[in-house]
């Protein structure tokens, strides 16, 4: 086909198994997000429980303390890493009149 062909000729035959596959990157990145969400889930409630077991914890002499003041600290810095949110940036797989 030359340079002039008609866009709908150029999809003509492909564009049910484009559109497949365009909904299966709209469907997979849901997933993603999906998954992605329970993960973090799953790891705060770790961390607090962690965080938790530190405080209920008997914490007598200083050396103690220290040591749960420290893991204390790099819990919640975990904690608050887990707070943001990550970017990805992808190729543009929908468009409109095509």
């Amino acid at each position: 086909m030359g340079p002039d062909a008609d866009h709908n000729e150029i999809f003509q035959g492909s564009r049910g198994s484009i559109g497949r596959a365009e909904n299966m990157v709209d469907n997979l990145l849901d997933a993603a997000v999906d998954l992605a969400s329970i993960v973090n889930r799953f790891k705060k409630d770790e961390l607090q429980a962690r965080l938790d077991e530190i405080e209920n914890s008997d914490l007598a002499d200083a050396e103690s303390r220290k040591a749960a003041m420290d893991k204390v600290a790099h819990i919640s810095a975990v904690l608050a890493d887990l707070e943001k949110n990550v970017r990805w940036t992808l190729p543009k797989w929908r468009v409109k009149g095509i």
